[in-house]
């Protein structure tokens, strides 16, 4: 924390962060309108004191829309970014760790997904129909690899380090030096 205080700039990315997850925590109380509610005689209306940045063609206040669709945005990138670092992580300590075949199967994958994003999400949500849940996993699904290849490049250094080998001299499987060894490292 006292290395990344003495950042300015990550600090006022901070300061925006925070912003924005408290307008999207409090949207209904700083929303001055319904942003759903279609006023069909305010249509098209220029910004005024009454409707900060104007009306769209359904006579919705475009601000109240903005300070909902927040809510909308923190969490499409909060939630498929859990989902890609569960996925990015397991695939990495499976393919750093195992090696071998798994690593060459896993390795593949990660070559794969490196296909154009904006492309791959397409079909991706062409596949499993409209809908937040389903962005949630079409982002998720993609974007696991750069998390996979950094923790499969770390697992690889770390499994060669001496407390590993005495892990497993002691009777340590897998699955413990994995959870209590590499994973806090």
């Amino acid at each position: 924390w006292n290395i990344f205080k003495k950042n300015k700039v990550a600090m006022v990315c901070l300061f925006i962060v925070i912003l924005l997850c408290l307008i999207a925590l409090f949207a209904p109380l700083i929303a001055p309108y319904d942003p759903n509610k279609q006023v069909l005689t305010d249509r098209l209306m220029k910004p005024c004191g009454q409707h900060w940045f104007g009306t769209d063609d359904l006579g919705r206040d475009i601000f109240s829309r903005i300070i909902y669709g927040c809510r909308v945005s923190l969490s499409v990138g909060i939630i498929s970014q859990i989902i890609a670092t569960v996925i990015g992580y397991t695939m990495g300590v499976c393919a750093g760790y195992y090696g071998g075949k798994v690593d060459s199967v896993i390795s593949f994958l990660i070559q794969v997904s490196s296909f154009p994003f904006l492309l791959f999400a397409m079909a991706i949500m062409f596949v499993l129909g409209p809908g937040l849940i389903n962005l949630y996993l079409a982002l998720g699904l993609l974007g696991w690899a750069s998390t996979a290849r950094l923790i499969r490049g770390d697992v690889m250094r770390l499994k060669k380090m001496e407390y590993i080998d005495a892990c497993k001299v002691s009777g340590g499987n897998s699955f413990r030096i994995i959870m209590k060894h590499l994973l806090p490292n």
